[in-house]
């Protein structure tokens, strides 16, 4: 411990008293200052406005600096059902509040009530509300039938950025009144719409960026989606839809020119319409079905370096599917989990899936064996890869056994080189396929030449040895996936 003289206390009381300050002391709880409470009241009010209802009213008792700003903050208000904000507190709030509108989130445990529909068009012509950017009602189920959309819900058109409208009748006029310039977000879920209202609705948002449609009423013998839904301008990037069927016309009509994610949950859709979506889709991201129970055929044509998420979540019916390549970022197969095509976490099995359809860098042994065994009941299996890989010769795997041994029927490999890992992958399935009928080898013209015979090739992967003794190999020029080309 350091001993101060008489002289230097002196001498430090001087300098301070000539106006230097003490350094300063950091946090409030030792005398530091509120540093937040001293930004403008517009930050201020904009952070609160990004808080949940509750939590944001309760900045009220931080400090008298924090009273009033709450109740002239941008609104975002939620009001779930599931806490303490009830019908009456959502009136108070509305009567109350003096900033402008910002959020308005309304669930059917609020709106459970027969005579609702005139509630929720007392709240929406709430002075608290102009402005508002997001607007989110649904009404209970139960009388969706009879609750009809208020028309104080048109008077946000020139402002809102996000609607979604669930449970409710729309009025036969309402789409002809709607323009609305900024909606970035539109969904719809269980509602009553004519068609020409939703044609109107839809056309009047030119800057829409998403849309999901779910059970949509006033269309017979099953909801069906119309085809005003499946025309969009070049804006839309995701489309969700669920529960609905999809006309047979829909393959002519379907134009999703910037779609990167489509997202399906139980859907009736016919192989060519889904097949129109997909190929019309050049940059489709993320493709999600969630229940298709009719879906027997999943082929997509995008680039081969597109780096797709799929997830397949229930397809009970699923034959063919394809094209996957291996810069996919993630594939899911009910639990089964590819992370690329080479991590993969085995749950699901597939038994319905027939056809396989694959566009690799390069032929690896592995990950061929982990679809066998995620789609033990394959008996078609085409490839495309161009580079080559180093195989291992292995031993019969077990894991792919009911595959060999009993379904594959048909391989076909296009940019077959002949070098030795070629050779290699596809002696596995000369020597282990029981029951193979079909292996054809798609090679360049120029490959067949003094270096490169045939007969050669025939040696090389040991036909002789072949474990179906009736399997037809054949030597061919060109490329597979001919065979979908009629889809």
């Amino acid at each position: 411990m350091g001993v101060v003289t008489r002289a230097q206390a002196k001498s430090r009381s001087s300098h301070q008293s000539d106006g230097e300050e003490p350094p300063p002391r950091g946090g409030r709880g030792e005398g530091g200052a509120d540093l937040i409470s001293l930004l403008p009241d517009e930050i201020l009010g904009s952070i609160i406005s990004l808080l949940p209802t509750e939590q944001g009213a309760r900045t009220q008792i931080l400090s008298s600096r924090w009273h009033p700003l709450w109740r002239s903050a941008p609104l975002n208000l939620e009001a779930s059902g599931l806490d303490r904000i009830d019908k009456a507190l959502v009136s108070r709030i509305l009567s109350e509040h003096q900033g402008i509108g910002r959020r308005f989130s309304v669930s059917p445990f609020i709106l459970d009530g027969r005579g609702d529909s005139a509630t929720l068009d007392s709240w929406l012509l709430s002075p608290a509300l102009n402005n508002l950017q997001v607007l989110d009602f649904s009404f209970f189920p139960l009388f969706s039938s009879i609750h009809l959309m208020p028309h104080s819900a048109l008077r946000f058109s020139s402002t809102l950025r996000i609607a979604k409208f669930s449970c409710c009748q729309f009025p036969d006029d309402a789409g002809h009144q709607l323009h609305l310039p900024n909606l970035l977000h539109l969904e719809l879920g269980s509602v009553t719409i004519s068609e020409d209202s939703l044609h109107s609705l839809l056309g009047g948002c030119p800057a829409l960026n998403r849309f999901g449609l779910r059970h949509i009423y006033g269309f017979l013998p099953w909801p069906q989606i119309p085809p005003s839904a499946l025309h969009f301008s070049s804006t839309l990037h995701i489309a969700e839809f669920g529960r609905c069927q999809f006309p047979d016309i829909a393959a002519h009509q379907v134009d999703f020119p910037k779609i990167w994610r489509l997202k399906l949950e139980m859907v009736t859709i016919s192989d060519g319409s889904l097949h129109a979506m997909l190929s019309d889709a050049d940059r489709l991201h993320k493709l999600i079905v969630e229940n298709a129970p009719c879906l027997e055929k999943l082929y997509h044509r995008g680039p081969c370096d597109d780096e797709m998420h799929i997830s397949i979540i229930s397809a009970p019916k699923l034959k063919i599917l394809g094209r996957l390549t291996d810069n996919i970022s993630r594939l899911e197969l009910g639990t089964t989990v590819f992370k690329g095509l080479h991590d993969v976490r085995m749950g699901t099995v597939m038994r319905s899936v027939k056809v396989l359809t694959l566009r690799l860098d390069d032929l690896r042994l592995d990950v061929i064996i982990n679809f066998m065994r995620c789609f033990p009941c394959m008996e078609e299996l085409y490839i495309k890869a161009h580079m080559v890989r180093k195989n291992k010769q292995r031993r019969y795997s077990h894991d792919c056994s009911e595959c060999l041994d009993h379904h594959l029927k048909k391989l076909e490999i296009s940019y077959y080189s002949g070098k030795k890992s070629h050779v290699e992958f596809v002696k596995f399935f000369v020597l282990n396929a029981s029951v193979l009928e079909s292996l054809v080898l798609h090679v360049d013209r120029d490959k067949v030449g003094s270096d490169w015979c045939i007969e050669n090739q025939r040696r090389q992967l040991q036909l002789q040895k072949r474990a179906s003794i009736g399997a037809q190999i054949d030597f061919a020029f060109g490329e597979c996936f001919t065979y979908l080309s009629d889809d």
